[in-house]
């Protein structure tokens, strides 16, 4: 059988209650109960992707699973607060020997093959015809030669794509991971950096340890880490792996940015329309005006993208924002609606580390309490965006481009910033506290 509990989400929250809904997804937004966080095995009755498509930052769509609960009643819960195990085959995750989040985890639903084309059987010969003596021949009828049989046209198979057998893990954890001799409590070899990236080997559930154990290949030095410890790319299926890329990361580099000069403003045709007052309710960030479909670039240096989310309302056609579907502009249920992106529209969000911000910028942190400090850029309001979470993005590349989605009056790009010690993107509002005037990095 297959068995789900309440383990809550995979990070330090204060959440402890999660929403039980009728169907796989948020609409219609009923909740019939609310469920705690608990060690209680719960029966999977199905598992469904999300009705109205809504994806994971890794650009997944979530999983939603039908869950019956120890009074009886049934219910929907979202893969993310979920950890699983048992025989998982016929919903598409095999055998998980022990108990691991949900999304962590590939699911593989079986298609049906299609019939193999018939191939027409030969013609057989045709048989000559008997010959016949006339009455008074003057010479014996010559016997006609058989007629060969047609060989049937049967198209060559297709040559098989080319594979490859890497799995590539990259360590998300900022610490470091550590690399074990053998798992849980082996001697530590090394402390494998953050974004570093390591060939996968094995994957091994220890018992009794929440997490499973994968052992790699990190610069010729094999050992063991934590599989939480670590994102993976390529061809990883084999270990039942959730990937970010079918393609294997590769290791990278930064640049640091030596220029005296602010970044410049992400668009090359704009005109600026609105400051920097502070936190919500007042404006968080700066506003450039620009025509609806104007490309948006990245800094001088590059960047990495830590997250990119669709805006579910904003897809009606000739409608994408609040203002053309009937709801005043600053809407307070707009904020609430995370079908909205709580206002923001479709957007992305780009990691600048320390060493790519101006020396300036790296200054004003430092004054103010923040030495060596990362920036988190939203670029909010977006008409389409280009590039996946975990591309590194090339200096002055085109990543997205100005819109007018979500809580917006006209086609705009909203830039804020925010700064943390960490490298590693957990969420926006774990960010909150970070805020900073974005004109402390970019021209106005």
């Amino acid at each position: 059988m297959a068995f789900a509990i309440i383990a809550g989400l995979d990070y330090d929250s204060p959440v402890r209650e999660f929403n039980v809904r009728p169907e796989p997804g948020t609409s219609p937004s009923v909740v019939l109960f609310k469920a705690s966080l608990s060690d209680v095995r719960c029966e999977i009755l199905d598992v469904q992707p999300d009705n109205q498509g809504m994806k994971q930052p890794n650009g997944e769509v979530y999983q939603w699973f039908r869950l019956r609960f120890e009074d009886g009643r049934e219910g929907w819960l979202r893969s993310h607060v979920l950890k699983i195990e048992g025989d998982l085959t016929r919903f598409g995750y095999g055998t998980v020997a022990a108990a691991t989040y949900a999304y962590r985890l590939i699911r593989v639903i079986a298609e049906v093959a299609p019939a193999p084309p018939e191939i027409p059987s030969p013609t057989q010969p045709v048989e000559p015809p008997e010959a016949t003596v006339p009455e008074t021949p003057a010479s014996p009828a010559p016997t006609p030669a058989p007629v060969p049989a047609p060989t049937p046209d049967i198209p060559a198979p297709p040559a098989p794509e080319p594979t490859t057998d890497l799995c590539a893990g990259t360590v998300t954890a900022a610490r470091g991971a550590n690399l074990r001799e053998s798992p849980v409590n082996g001697d530590s070899l090394a402390i494998i950096p953050f974004e570093a990236v390591v060939t996968v080997q094995e994957i091994r559930s220890v018992a009794g340890e929440q997490h499973r154990w994968v052992q790699v290949d990190y610069d010729g030095t094999e050992g063991w880490t934590r599989e939480d410890l670590l994102s993976y790319s390529g061809s990883c299926a084999r270990f039942n792996l959730r990937v970010t890329s079918t393609t294997p990361a590769q290791p990278i580099t930064y640049t640091e940015y030596t220029a005296t000069a602010l970044y410049p403003v992400p668009m090359a045709r704009y005109r600026f329309i609105r400051g920097f007052t502070g936190h919500q309710p007042n404006h968080p960030g700066v506003d450039y005006g620009g025509d609806d479909g104007e490309p948006i670039l990245t800094g001088p240096v590059g960047g990495l993208v830590v997250a990119s989310k669709e805006c579910i309302r904003c897809n009606i056609p000739g409608k994408p924002s609040t203002l053309l579907q009937g709801l005043g502009l600053g809407d307070e249920r707009v904020f609430s609606d995370e079908n909205w992106n709580f206002g923001f529209g479709h957007y992305m969000i780009v990691r600048y580390l320390h060493k790519q911000l101006p020396p300036s910028t790296r200054r004003a942190l430092e004054n103010a309490n923040l030495p060596g400090a990362h920036v988190y850029a939203m670029y909010a309001h977006l008409s389409r965006r280009n590039a996946d979470v975990g591309a590194v993005l090339a200096p002055n590349q085109v990543f997205a481009f100005c819109g007018n989605t979500g809580n917006s009056s006209g086609p705009h790009l909203h830039l804020e910033l925010r700064v943390s010690s960490s490298p590693q993107f957990s969420s926006w509002a774990a960010l909150a506290g970070g805020l900073i005037d974005p004109l402390v990095m970019f021209e106005r």
